[in-house]
């Protein structure tokens, strides 16, 4: 924890009770660029420290696609309200799996199948308070697959939202 402090120092953004203020704006306009969470109950008093009850992480915990894909749907849907969330765009080898691909790498016989089946889910989301927050998927950068993209572009409805409410008005 000390590390992280000293490393990141003033970038680390605390941990607020309204979630929903932590906005990409609001972490620019202060100058934080980190949010930690840290899984030690050694973390709970310590602001700079976003508790995990604060962003849970639920795990697919499976080989399927369409399974993982159900299986967020699902937990996108019953999310804790006022809470960051974690979605775990991962497909996850179980004893059979890793039994009958003995000589693919989890690269090649998981995450990038795995990250082009997403890219149409992903791009159906809507971003921010009951959407999704922060999005993890395995090799992202292995070239074969454009969630960055992806991802980035889900800030787009986040500002036609913005701009359609300030029209409303």
């Amino acid at each position: 924890m000390t590390l992280i402090g000293h490393l990141f120092g003033a970038r680390l953004c605390p941990m607020l009770r309204n979630l929903e203020m932590v906005t990409l704006n609001y972490m620019r306009s202060r100058g934080y660029q980190v949010i930690v969470i840290y899984r030690h109950e050694a973390a709970r008093g310590d602001l700079n420290f976003w508790f995990s009850g604060a962003w849970p992480t639920p795990w697919p915990n499976t080989t399927s696609v369409s399974a993982m894909l159900t299986f967020l749907d699902h937990r996108l849907a019953t999310r804790p309200p006022n809470s960051g969330f974690v979605t775990q765009c991962v497909l996850t080898p179980d004893i059979r799996y890793v039994l009958l691909h003995p000589l693919t790498s989890l690269e090649q016989s998981l995450a990038l199948h795995c990250n082009k089946a997403i890219l149409p889910w992903v791009s159906n989301q809507r971003p921010g308070a009951k959407g999704v927050n922060v999005l993890i998927s395995d090799f992202v950068g292995s070239g074969l697959c454009d969630l960055t993209r992806t991802v980035v572009k889900l800030n787009s409805k986040l500002l036609a939202d913005t701009q359609s409410s300030a029209v409303k008005l």
